[in-house]
């Protein structure tokens, strides 16, 4: 049976996994991740709280110009998740009207 040469693993229990695979016999190397990949993770959680009726619209706008700002891929997703946070709490409140 052929394996493939290498295998990627995106985990957050690197290490855990890293033990795990050597003592298999298997050789595992990190890779660095490049600063031009994707938007950080911690930037989609704070977009991901601008769904928070009302107390989310500061994250919503950190967001947005976050994501704007960067330079980063999916910058302008993390934007567009900020403005649906805000715009969540503005369809919230109008139907209270």
């Amino acid at each position: 049976m052929a394996y493939p040469e290498f295998v990627v693993f995106w985990t957050f229990g690197f290490e855990t996994l890293r033990g795990a695979l050597e003592r298999l016999g298997y050789e595992v190397r990190e890779a660095p991740i490049s600063d031009n990949w994707v938007a950080d993770a911690d930037a989609f959680v704070v977009a991901a709280l601008s769904f928070i009726t009302l107390a989310g619209v500061p994250f919503g706008i950190a967001a947005i110009v976050w994501g704007l700002s960067s330079r980063k891929k999916r910058g302008k997703a993390l934007a567009a998740v900020g403005a649906a946070g805000i715009a969540f709490t503005v369809l919230r409140y109008s139907a209270l009207f």
